[in-house]
């Protein structure tokens, strides 16, 4: 059975990463006037309610079962050289459009020259072993003139924050400690550790020796994207809800979300692609970050909701319909999601990218194309 619903078309750790994609067969939607009713197939890919939260350690994950107890790559295995040419073959015009951030004074928050400082937020352990406990923060120090600031009353959020990344297994930690294919974060043998710059008769951490992102190599591959943040206000405005200050504060976007989103897209599941990036516009980059220039968005401080509770984000039900997907990574206009459901099953995250230039150019050359749904396929580089 078909189920109706009312839309309303009315409109990628290596430090920072410079995700590109070249434009290839594609366009994006177009934007209908008025409210009507289109008729969506019923879900392809029912997730149950709720979903049932992994163990990375679990040996029956398919990922460990696929590639194996010993691998640190997760599905960035499904990018075989086969895989490169089929995505190459995207790029028709070669035209590249940034999805990062760039950390210039004037962008992004940046007020002036910066530098970073990383701290140890607990005491030194006795060498040689690391501490049993830590934290490390790295903050930008955002600085007129050049000098370091007292305090933190100059210092914003923190660099890892700043801009777009890719997450690295022993970053995407679950609450007990392991990682992808059940890396043990606590583990001292795991641990780089090196004298304490503050205190040299203690230790500090210094890295881990394994599941970093240095495991994964330059990123070719498809990327789809899928544009539930214009799905959704459709739908919320033809219900009658307010839509002015889009996504309100906390808005959870389902796995019913995203499938609707990708229907009203002329694509099925079966476009996407073991490998792929599936690239989540949330509606976050042109609320609060971005560089579009009709719609410069500045407003990258902790108290803006941003970085906050107060995002646009997916569930659990939606990460796991990514995994469903085999994709090589979720990517959105967001800081964090569902990370032990994606780490978990080697689908790794891809945060703070920026949406806005790659989704308004698709909506300029979507009734240009003859099969629509190629407007939303491109070629994604990282």
């Amino acid at each position: 059975m078909a189920k109706t619903r009312d839309i309303n078309w009315i409109n990628f750790v290596r430090s920072l990463v410079i995700a590109l994609a070249l434009l290839g067969a594609w366009g994006t939607w177009a934007f209908l006037d008025g409210i009507f009713n289109q008729v969506v197939a019923d879900d392809e890919d029912p997730i149950p309610d709720p979903v049932t939260l992994p163990d990375p350690c679990d040996p029956n994950i398919p990922a460990r079962q696929l590639w194996g107890f010993d691998d640190q790559r997760g599905n960035y295995n499904y990018i075989t050289p086969q895989k490169i040419k089929k995505a190459l073959e995207l790029a028709k015009e070669g035209k590249i459009i940034r999805l990062d951030h760039l950390l210039e004074p004037g962008r992004n928050g940046v007020i002036g020259n910066f530098t970073v400082q990383t701290f140890r937020d607990t005491p030194p352990a006795v060498p040689p072993t690391p501490p049993a406990m830590f934290t490390i923060t790295t903050y930008e120090l955002a600085m007129q003139p050049i000098e370091i600031p007292t305090g933190f009353a100059n210092q914003h959020n923190a660099l890892g924050q700043q801009g777009a990344q890719i997450d690295a297994w022993n970053h995407m930690g679950h609450g007990n400690g392991k990682a992808y294919n059940c890396f043990d974060l606590l583990d001292d043998n795991n641990l780089f550790v090196e004298p304490d710059i503050r205190n040299l008769s203690g230790t500090m951490f210094a890295g881990y020796k394994g599941f970093g992102v240095d495991k994964l190599d330059s990123i070719i591959t498809r990327g789809v994207l899928i544009d539930v943040a214009a799905f959704k206000k459709a739908q919320m405005a033809a219900q009658g809800q307010d839509v002015a200050n889009f996504p309100p504060p906390g808005l959870i976007y389902t796995s019913e979300d995203l499938e609707d989103a990708l229907h009203s897209q002329d694509l099925e599941i079966d476009d996407i692609e073991p490998g792929d990036v599936i690239l989540v516009r949330t509606g976050n980059a042109a609320k609060f970050w971005t560089e579009d220039p009709e719609n410069v968005q500045n407003n990258r401080s902790a108290t803006d909701g941003y970085f906050g509770p107060g995002q646009a984000q997916i569930d659990d039900r939606a990460g796991q319909w990514i995994v469903n997907r085999k994709a090589f990574a979720y990517a959105s206009d967001t800081r964090g999601g569902p990370a032990r459901i994606l780490m978990s099953n080697g689908v790794t995250l891809i945060e703070n990218v920026d949406p806005e230039l790659l989704t308004k150019d698709g909506h300029e050359r979507f009734e240009d194309y003859t099969n629509g749904k190629n407007a939303y396929i491109f070629l994604f580089v990282a």
